[in-house]
C-alpha cells in the first residue's frame, strides 16, 4: 500500500482542507505540507529520518565555552608528557580584577549605579557604627556607669592620681549644700559607723563615704560602703572599668542601675578579675551619683543591694556625726574592710565628649594613706 492509498483509506487521517495551517501559509505551502503529512504521519509518531536531529542544535556549531582553547592546550601537553603551561596566565589577584571588570561590563549602567550607591552606604554605615561597637561595651546611666574590658588595661595607659585630703573645716563647707542620703543608724544587721569625705579629681566637691559594719558573725569583710558625689564639671562621665560580662543593667524602682560582680585583684605581676566577693551597685539619682559596695560572702548580692538603695533617705550633717579622719578609712574591730577605690580603675570621659563616643582615659586612684 502506498502512502496515498493509506491516506485515503484511513479513518483517522484528515485531508489538507480539514487540517489547520498558519494564516501566513500560501496555497503552495499548504499543498506541500499536506503532501508531507501523507508520507509521514506525525500524529502517529511516523517521523521522517533524522527528524529529531534536524530540530536539535548541532553540537559542533555551538559556541566554544570560555577558556576552551586553554583547556585543549593543557590536555594535549599533559597527554604528550610535556611541561604544561598554566591554565590561566597572571596572578590570582590580576585574574580576580579581570573577572570583576568583565562582570561589571555586563551590568547595565542603572544597576551599576545602584550597586555603587549601596556599597558607599555600607562603608558609611560601618564608619559611623565603629564608635557604637565600642560604646556597646558600656552601660551608661547619665554621668556614670561601667566600661567593660576583656582584660586589665595596660598599666602604661593608666594615669595614677593621688587624692588631696581636705581638712575637716574645708570639708564641712561644701557638705552643707550637698543632698546627702543614708540608711539611718542601722539597716538590718548593719550599724552605721562614720562618714568621711575626700577630694577626688572626678567629683564636684568632696566624695562622701558612709561606712556600715555588719554585727554578729562575719564571713567576708563585714563592710557596707555607700559613696555619693556630684561629678566634676570637667567630665561628662566617670565610669567603673570592669571585666566584660561581669556587669548587668538592673532596675531600682523607676531608676536604671548597673550591678557589678567582682573586682580587680593582684595576681603575681598582673591584675585579674575575681568574682564572688565584692558586689557593687551603681546608679544616679538627680545629680547625685551612688556607688554602693558590699561583700557577697556576707550575703549581700544584687537583690540585697537594690534593697539598700531603696532604703536610702535624706540625711543631715548632725545625724551623720563627726567626720572620720580623711587620711584613713574607719576601721572597726570586726572585719577587714577594703578602701573602696584601691582596687578600682576608673575611666574619665572629658567634658565636651559624649559618653556614647567610646572615648575615655583610664585613671586609678592611688593609696590615700600617708
Amino acid at each position: 500500500m502506498s502512502g496515498f492509498e493509506r491516506a485515503l483509506n484511513s479513518d483517522a487521517w484528515t485531508d489538507a482542507e480539514e487540517t489547520p495551517f498558519p494564516d501566513d501559509f500560501t496555497a503552495d505551502e499548504t499543498a506541500f505540507a499536506s503532501e508531507l503529512r501523507e508520507f509521514f504521519a506525525l500524529e502517529r509518531d511516523e517521523l521522517p529520518p533524522l527528524y529529531v536531529q534536524t530540530l536539535l542544535p548541532r553540537e559542533r556549531d555551538a559556541a566554544a565555552e570560555c577558556g576552551f582553547e586553554s583547556k585543549v592546550i593543557y590536555r594535549v601537553f599533559r597527554r604528550l608528557s610535556l611541561p604544561r603551561p598554566h591554565l590561566f596566565e597572571g596572578s590570582p589577584l590580576h585574574l580576580m580584577l579581570l573577572a570583576m571588570k568583565e562582570s561589571l561590563a555586563l551590568i547595565s549602567r542603572p544597576v551599576l549605579s545602584g550597586m555603587t550607591a549601596a556599597m558607599l552606604f555600607m562603608a558609611l554605615t560601618v564608619a559611623l557604627a565603629s564608635p557604637s561597637f565600642a560604646a556597646g561595651l558600656r552601660i551608661l546611666l547619665g554621668h556614670t556607669g561601667v566600661q567593660q574590658v576583656t582584660s586589665y588595661p595596660n598599666p602604661s595607659d593608666i594615669m595614677e592620681i593621688r587624692p588631696e585630703p581636705l581638712s575637716r573645716d574645708s570639708q564641712a563647707m561644701p557638705l552643707q549644700h550637698m543632698p546627702l542620703y543614708w540608711l539611718g543608724a542601722s539597716f538590718g544587721r548593719y550599724a552605721y559607723v562614720k562618714m568621711r569625705a575626700t577630694n577626688k579629681e572626678f567629683t564636684n566637691g568632696p566624695m562622701v563615704e558612709l561606712s556600715y559594719m555588719l554585727s554578729g558573725h562575719v564571713r567576708g569583710t563585714g563592710k557596707l560602703d555607700i559613696r555619693e558625689f556630684l561629678i566634676s564639671p570637667n567630665l561628662s562621665a566617670v565610669l567603673q572599668t570592669v571585666e566584660t560580662g561581669s556587669a548587668v543593667a538592673v532596675k531600682i524602682g523607676n531608676l536604671k542601675g548597673v550591678y557589678v560582680d567582682g573586682h580587680w585583684v593582684q595576681h603575681g605581676k598582673r591584675s585579674v578579675w575575681q568574682t564572688g566577693q565584692k558586689s557593687e551597685l551603681i546608679f544616679e539619682y538627680g545629680d547625685m551619683i551612688f556607688w554602693i559596695v558590699a561583700d557577697q560572702r556576707d550575703g549581700i548580692g544584687l537583690n540585697q543591694l537594690i534593697a539598700v538603695a531603696r532604703g536610702l533617705v535624706p540625711a543631715t550633717l548632725p545625724a551623720l556625726g563627726q567626720l572620720a579622719d580623711p587620711h584613713r578609712p574607719a576601721k572597726p574591730e570586726q572585719g577587714s574592710p577594703w578602701i573602696a577605690v584601691d582596687d578600682e580603675v576608673l575611666e574619665y570621659v572629658r567634658a565636651g565628649i559624649s559618653p556614647d563616643s567610646g572615648q575615655g582615659e583610664f585613671v586609678k586612684q592611688t593609696d590615700e594613706s600617708p
